[in-house]
């Protein structure tokens, strides 16, 4: 009877030591450089917080048996960072933002101050009056830029169908003082026979007093002052809407 030949187990070799070392350098390598690409690909969404678990050496306790190293891999957790934390490019859109919202209330500050200082001159349309004068309770003003004496300001009202301005109400003083800006300009009075009349021919009325004893009154920031009427001086020319023909 022939005997049955003697079946051998081959076990596999065992991994040296310095093999293992190697393996494992290995796997740790490969697994820094992907967590630094995933840092750098999240980096703006999230704070991440990475903690790694070498591979157990064989034998040690609670180890991984012989070939299930790289099955097994390393154990990793992925802790979420703070959302709330600001990402980089908001700080740049902030400061544009605080800026844009900065210079739209300083137009508006200027714009209010402005039509406080000024009359709109938008009335002026509805009014009827000429483009470059000013509309307000039936009235039309001109506020010149130009120089001249009283009679040479008289006659360049004239010829726009006006005079120089002629104040009987209370609010037109005020007015213009808003109207005008810092410079002295004339007004239609002037002395005649040693009273007061305004270039329609009325009297002054004395609703303001007048300053000095000279033949023709102008108008300072503060009072009506009379001086000399060949002085070089801007003016201010009104007519009444009804009969200004401006229309």
């Amino acid at each position: 009877m022939r005997s049955e030949p003697a079946l051998v187990k081959v076990s596999p070799a065992p991994m040296s030591a310095p093999a293992s070392k190697i393996l494992h350098h290995v796997l740790l390598a490969l697994k820094s450089v992907t967590g630094v690409r995933q840092e750098k690909k999240n980096r703006s969404c999230f704070a991440e917080e990475v903690q790694e678990q070498p591979l157990d050496e064989p034998g040690s306790p609670g180890g991984v048996g012989r070939g299930s190293a790289v099955s097994a891999g390393t154990k990793k957790r992925v802790l979420m960072g703070d959302l709330r934390r600001p990402r980089r490019w908001h700080l740049p859109v902030l400061a544009v933002s605080t800026a844009i919202n900065v210079v739209l209330l300083v137009c508006i500050a200027v714009g209010a101050v402005s039509r406080r200082s000024n009359p709109q001159t938008a009335g002026a349309a509805t009014l009827g009056c000429r483009d470059g004068w000013i509309g307000y309770r039936g009235i039309c003003y001109y506020v010149s830029r130009e120089e001249a004496s009283w009679e040479s300001s008289q006659r360049h009202c004239s010829s726009l169908g006006a005079s120089l301005a002629v104040l009987k109400r209370e609010w037109e003083v005020p007015f213009l003082r808003r109207l005008k800006d810092s410079t002295n300009y004339w007004l239609g009075l002037r002395r005649q026979d040693g009273r007061l009349v305004w270039v329609d021919d009325t009297i002054y009325n004395e609703m303001f007093p007048v300053r000095g004893q000279e033949a023709c009154a102008y108008m300072s920031n503060d009072a009506i002052v009379s001086s000399s009427c060949s002085q070089l001086r801007p003016y201010i020319c009104s007519v009444a809407l009804a009969l200004s023909g401006l229309r």
